[in-house]
């Protein structure tokens, strides 16, 4: 490969080279010069052409500009009969003189870089062509020397060696960059689709607001989760979930109610109640749903609203009527949400049916000193996992009214029996609690750095506890060592790291972006196929 250097580098012409060879031959090539000389210009003939009648060789490009001008021979003086514009009529090449000129020995144009090569004139542009010693380029650096030293240093060239490696990456990352001009395409397309729905919905929601509105749930929610700005208090709807049909339990979503995954939000009751319900039931969307096990998500788990536990706190009864329909006591985890103080934590009632199994056959627990013997694989307990420890949430308290809640909802299924007893004195105005029957287990869980996260943590709490309890073959067991020992033994402190919970942030708002695309989709399938219904028939040609 000829280097780009010997390109710029003008090569000497043929008259140059004759000169040069002359003057190395010395004396004979001064009679050679003599011969061969132009009398015109006093140089080698550059393509010797002889003059008719007279036959006196000169250069063509000489004797042309000549006669151009003068209609005489310059070296006799003799008068030309030439033509005005047809000078070539009297010019003959002069083969003879041309094949001797042809056949004189000149150096290579390279000899300055070793080439000792001497050639005929008639045969240099094929020895210079092919010349060892041309000037030559690495094919994959910038080296630059004769072919001989080229082929030498691609021997040992890395460049060369790992020319493959880096022509597939280079391949690669064509590919890569075609793929990505290709996905912005489509998601401009899409936006561009989205944003046409969007308007068309609008229009529609403007025209029949009655056949689009979308049913809020009966109770409205208290936001002691919320710090809220004004753009977090726009209500323009965005989504419900579940989609479809409104009901009691639907979550309707807003667009302030979105703004809160920006970063710095605070989550509220929606955004939390939507993704634990996400996470346990969706087997479309939740992050659990390829795990093979998570066929038993829904039997086995029950996740209970933000504001069940902010009622029962309160005294208030009304908590039974998100257990209306659901046996607490065939499950093996109920999911509780707690948001006071503008904090979140997450407490999980493991087990109670074996609290009440145990109970009905009058099964003696074992104390806490001997819990930790106890390796068996279902130890009814309350887990608390707290973002800021226990600085803003009280575990007793949540512990102390999670047990009245089941003694409660014992005592409604069960009426007429006996009921088991969750206290350890007579349950009349007895606040002391019995350790042995329903053990609290405080693990160390990662800490939130900031003030605004405690929602997301409590979700991921939720999502990391079921992966190993309910998916993955259920590894963690909640057994009575792992109880009393706050489940030190699995090392929940390593379930995520502040960057997770950054990524958790957007995976719900991707969540979101979806569940308001299927609500616009529906929206204009369902204008679609009423305008095609409020359509005449065609009738047939006749």
């Amino acid at each position: 490969m000829a280097d780009a250097a010997d390109a710029a580098e003008a090569p000497p012409s043929k008259r140059q080279r004759l000169e040069a060879a002359f003057e190395a031959q010395g004396e004979e090539g001064r009679r050679k010069r003599q011969h061969l000389c132009c009398s015109m210009c006093l140089g080698p003939f550059d393509e010797p052409v002889f003059v008719k009648p007279l036959g006196n060789t000169y250069c063509k490009g000489c004797i042309t500009a000549w006669l151009s001008e003068n209609r005489t021979d310059p070296l006799t003086g003799t008068r030309l009969t030439v033509r005005e514009g047809n000078i070539a009529a009297v010019l003959v090449p002069n083969i003879a003189v041309q094949q001797i000129i042809d056949a004189q020995s000149v150096p290579c144009r390279y000899a300055a870089r070793g080439c000792e090569a001497w050639s005929a004139l008639g045969d240099l542009e094929a020895h210079e062509a092919n010349c060892p010693c041309k000037p030559s380029k690495c094919a994959r650096c910038a080296f630059v020397g004769s072919r001989l030293e080229v082929a030498a240093h691609e021997q040992a060239c890395p460049f060369v060696v790992l020319g493959p490696v880096l022509d597939a990456q280079n391949a690669r990352i064509r590919n890569l960059e075609g793929e990505v001009r290709d996905a912005k395409r489509r998601l401009t397309a899409e936006h561009e689709a989205t944003q046409r729905l969007k308007a068309r919905l609008e229009a529609l929601e403007a025209q029949r607001p009655g056949d689009l509105a979308v049913v809020s749930p009966p109770a409205a929610r208290r936001t002691r989760a919320t710090r809220a700005g004004p753009a977090e208090t726009d209500p323009t709807l965005v989504f419900q979930y579940p989609p479809g049909v409104a009901a009691s339990d639907s979550i309707v979503v807003t667009r302030g109610d979105l703004r809160r995954l920006e970063p710095g939000g605070y989550l509220n009751e929606k955004l939390v109640d939507f993704y634990l319900k996400v996470i346990v039931a969706d087997a479309r969307r939740s992050p659990l749903a390829e795990d093979p096990d998570f066929g038993n998500m829904a039997s086995a788990v029950h996740a209970f609203p933000s504001d069940f536990f902010t009622m029962l706190s309160a005294g208030n009864e009304r908590v039974e009527r998100w257990t209306r329909g659901v046996d607490v006591f065939a499950k093996k985890f109920l999911l509780v949400p707690v948001v006071e103080d503008l904090h979140w934590s997450l407490a999980i009632v493991c087990h109670p049916g074996e609290l009440a199994k145990r109970a009905i056959a009058g099964h003696i627990y074992p104390t806490v000193d001997s819990a930790d013997h106890e390796d068996g694989p279902a130890r009814p307990c309350v887990i608390h996992m707290d973002s800021r420890g226990s600085s803003l949430h009280s575990a007793r308290k949540i512990e102390k009214w999670l047990r009245c809640f089941l003694e409660m909802e014992w005592r409604k299924r069960h009426a007429g029996e006996e009921p088991f007893t969750l206290w350890a004195g007579p349950r009349a105005g007895s606040a002391i609690m019995n350790p042995a029957d329903l053990l609290l287990a405080r693990p160390k869980v990662p800490q939130q750095m900031n003030s605004a996260d405690s929602g997301l943590y409590a979700l991921r709490y939720a999502q990391e506890f079921l992966t190993r309890a309910v998916c993955r073959g259920a590894p963690l067991a909640v057994n009575g060592r792992d109880v009393s020992l706050d489940f030190r033994d699995h090392d929940f402190e390593a379930w995520f790291t502040g960057r997770d919970i950054a990524e958790m942030r957007r995976d719900i708002k991707k969540l979101a972006a979806d569940l308001e695309l299927e609500k616009i989709r529906a929206a204009y399938r369902r204008e679609q196929a009423e305008d095609a219904a409020a359509r005449p028939p065609r009738r047939p040609r006749q």
